[in-house]
């Protein structure tokens, strides 16, 4: 027996015979396909109002667990759709998610109500667009989602759909930093009574406008969708 070119071979000693070369078949022990409990990584939580349980992202799906007391449930239980990014509404009525699958299905605000007194039990779904979004931030009042898609871009989905007559969806900001350079602006921030956001902004790289390139705070009113900056950047 002999090693040639990666595979062995057997030469017979008697009778003249060819060489021929053996073939070996390892079974697998099929480890991974086995049924079993399985420890994904939580990529992502959100915590409840009250603190009694937390959202979690395992796995592509959205699982709500006790803190001390009760059982683990699955509230997104959608197969094939890859959830993330919880995030529990202040009054602890509803769970919102993210969903992207590829470039060739959009991407999706999925608002799932949580207790029995919210307006309907059935999933309500925004669609987002072609757009990879990182994360999305409740109002104090629970009526309105901020969201930043990857190109820095900041969106206010609401859901009472009297955004000043547009559609539930709204852009309020497009940022002009290089979306290769990664996420280049904090999550924003919501006023205590909900009718002002606030972000950060980069300034001109030419230090143009009366101020620099470093990072500006800007405030968006919802009343009057109006932008005021409230920082130089100095």
């Amino acid at each position: 027996a002999y090693c040639q070119a990666g595979r062995l071979h057997l030469l017979p000693l008697e009778g003249g015979g060819e060489a021929l070369p053996l073939s070996f078949k390892l079974p697998s022990d099929l480890r991974h396909s086995r049924p079993g409990f399985r420890s994904g990584g939580v990529l992502s939580a959100s915590i409840s109002p009250t603190g009694v349980r937390a959202a979690l992202n395992v796995r592509g799906e959205v699982l709500t667990v006790p803190v001390e007391h009760g059982s683990v449930r699955n509230v997104s239980n959608s197969p094939g759709v890859n959830e993330r990014s919880p995030a529990w509404s202040p009054n602890g009525q509803f769970i919102a998610t993210l969903t992207y699958n590829g470039k060739d299905e959009d991407s999706a605000l999925i608002i799932r109500p949580q207790i029995a007194s919210a307006e309907s039990g059935e999933p309500r779904t925004i669609s987002l667009g072609p757009h990879f979004f990182y994360s999305c931030v409740w109002s104090p009042d629970s009526r309105r989602l901020a969201l930043v898609d990857k190109e820095m871009s900041i969106w206010i989905a609401d859901l009472d759909a009297k955004y000043g007559g547009v559609e539930e969806l709204h852009k309020i900001v497009s940022f002009t930093s290089d979306p290769s350079m990664g996420k280049s602006t904090e999550t924003p921030c919501w006023s205590p009574d909900s009718q002002w956001l606030a972000y950060l902004q980069e300034g001109p790289e030419d230090g143009s406008n009366g101020g620099s390139a470093c990072y500006r705070v800007m405030l968006y009113s919802i009343e009057t969708q109006a932008i005021v900056q409230a920082t130089d950047g100095r």
